[in-house]
């Protein structure tokens, strides 16, 4: 483990400043379950931009801390939470900015794809505080039905919605819902109020019908400048998957709540409907 991190969880933290020393301004991809978001993370590392080493085959950032049991550590109790994520986040920066030099983008831009970037989105904001974060948002009721619920297991009673860990039990698609529901809503309301125009939104199903506008969209925000040929090349790759709309072959109906039903439409999806 990095030894930032295991000073920390040590009883160690060495870090006492506020915010980023080297890198203010990266890039962050999150968002609930995976939702597209190792399709991002490669566009952006062909653009030239120095992105997590990948651990896995979903792209999640080798450099990421060990957030889990950074929180949850009793032995860590004496160490005030807000400390803590400090340690951690500057760590991720020195990783971040060491690859990007190995690398030859001393001066480049950097960033991490972790989906559950968005539960501790306040804080990184804080200690990053050029920080551009771009989510992408898959809709609610595909998501109820999606066989990913890890971010559900892990961090559902953060936002109030108890799961069981047990990787054989599946949640109830009401309880992956509300999940979706409560984590988009937290972060538009937190992102519109705070990162203000630092904040994208790529919806999915957008980028899978409109591949070649989405990624131009995305690059605009980042302040890059990209040839239609360009965008042609780094959006040639994505495909619609099979399980867009697959909310329509269940009872989705009867089984979602109408107050679900208003809150996912008030997010921009209209139950019912197709969406690509």
């Amino acid at each position: 483990m990095f030894q930032p991190y295991q000073d920390l969880l040590d009883g160690k933290p060495g870090y006492q400043g506020e915010i980023a020393e080297y890198l203010p301004d990266p890039i962050a991809v999150g968002a609930v379950g995976g939702s597209g978001t190792r399709v991002i993370a490669q566009i952006l590392a062909d653009t030239g931009i120095t992105m997590s080493t990948p651990k896995n085959q979903s792209n999640d950032a080798l450099e990421w801390p060990p957030m889990r049991a950074l929180m949850n550590n009793p032995e860590l109790a004496g160490i005030p939470l807000t400390l803590r994520y400090r340690q951690a986040f500057n760590g991720l920066e020195k990783l971040l900015h060491l690859k990007r030099h190995q690398e030859g983008n001393s001066d480049g831009r950097a960033g991490w794809k972790v989906p559950g970037t968005h539960i501790w989105l306040e804080q990184l904001a804080a200690f990053f505080p050029q920080m551009q974060y771009i989510h992408i948002m898959r809709n609610g009721l595909d998501m109820a039905y999606s066989d990913n619920q890890q971010q559900l297991k892990l961090w559902g009673s953060l936002y109030g919605v108890e799961a069981s860990s047990s990787l054989d039990e599946k949640a109830s698609p009401e309880d992956a819902l509300e999940y979706w529901l409560r984590a988009n809503e937290k972060v538009l309301e937190f992102g519109r109020a705070t990162l203000g125009d630092r904040l994208h939104i790529i919806r999915f199903e957008e980028l899978c019908t409109a591949p070649q506008a989405t990624v131009a969209s995305m690059l605009s925000f980042l302040q890059m400048d990209a040839t239609i040929e360009e965008t042609h090349r780094l959006s040639s790759g994505i495909r619609r998957p099979a399980t867009i709309d697959r909310y329509l072959s269940n009872d989705w109906q009867s089984t979602f709540s109408k107050q679900q039903l208003a809150r996912v439409e008030a997010l921009g999806y209209l139950p019912g409907k197709h969406n690509a």
